[in-house]
């Protein structure tokens, strides 16, 4: 599925489908792959971390 967003759409309308696009890739990608939002989370705050030298 795609969203097209177009010029009519408000800043408010785009963020609900882009939140809502969010959420549906998430499940499909838990159900069809081995991602976890935990462990991408996890894995985006220690290259953070690493690129801070923390």
């Amino acid at each position: 599925m795609t969203t097209v967003i177009t010029s009519k759409d408000s800043h408010t309308e785009q963020k609900k489908k882009s939140y809502t696009n969010l959420v549906n890739s998430q499940e499909v990608a838990t159900k069809t792959s081995s991602y976890s939002s935990k462990n991408t989370w996890k894995a985006f705050i220690d290259v953070c971390l690493h690129r801070c030298n923390n």
